[in-house]
């Protein structure tokens, strides 16, 4: 059993429904069981970095960003639309459905089951033979977190981490952004650790990735929205 179904089958076990857990013991689910209101789409050009929106309309903006930067950049996108809603809150990333509780409480279900293995089959589909960078754009309305970007880590040193933090804090500085800091795990307190996808999605699966939290202060003004894509730009030139 490879890690990957480890951290799956762990996950599972917490639920009782036996269809499920094997389910998501196999790690995957029947296409057929994917949602209509949805779509994912993406872009390949055999780069080594990938930036995704798993949340591309959810998260206000960030498929919106990731196609703009892919316009202009080499690098592969994907952009996920429809599937997290209000009504339907799944997850994408992950196999589970839950906005705004704790990992733990998120539920697996058939059909989130279906569009991470769909999200995942794309990943795959668009994922170069030595992916360095794997990166997702995401966003939130938490007030504590408004004055930052907070970026959950894998597989990347203290170094590296502070490296990368450096990188960021003189773009935002650069592109008028000053006002705004960067939280980056390893070095400071996180709010969004992405331990779901971590343990049992899509950041199980890869080697080195970076997870990224945006302010809704941010991305509500067309201005600064447009130099956080030229600070995102910067960072992913600098990997």
């Amino acid at each position: 059993m490879n890690s990957t179904y480890r951290r799956l089958f762990a996950f599972a076990s917490l639920y009782t429904n036996r269809v499920l857990i094997a389910l998501a013991f196999a790690g995957c689910a029947q296409h057929s069981d994917l949602p209509s209101y949805g779509s994912i789409t993406t872009v390949d050009r055999v780069s080594d970095l990938i930036l995704s929106a798993p949340h591309g309309n959810y998260d206000t903006y960030t498929g919106d960003m990731v196609q703009e930067i892919c316009s202009v950049t080499a690098y592969d996108c994907l952009i996920a639309r429809g599937y997290r809603t209000d009504e339907h809150p799944i997850n994408v990333n992950r196999p589970t459905e839950g906005v705004g509780v704790a990992y733990s409480e998120e539920q697996v279900t058939g059909r989130a089951l279906a569009v991470c293995d769909y999200y995942r089959s794309n990943v795959e589909k668009i994922q170069s033979e030595h992916l360095r960078y794997y990166i997702e754009l995401h966003g939130n309305n938490r007030s504590a977190s408004a004055g930052q970007l907070e970026i959950a880590t894998v597989g990347i040193d203290a170094a590296r981490a502070a490296q990368i933090k450096q990188t960021i804090d003189n773009s935002l500085a650069a592109h008028g952004l000053s006002a705004y800091t960067t939280a980056m795990e390893g070095i400071d307190t996180i709010y969004f650790k992405a331990t779901g996808a971590k343990q049992f999605g899509i950041l199980a699966t890869v080697q080195t990735a970076l997870h990224i939290e945006t302010p809704w202060a941010i991305r509500g003004s067309a201005s600064s929205r447009a130099a956080l894509v030229a600070v995102l730009k910067d960072l992913m030139n600098s990997l």
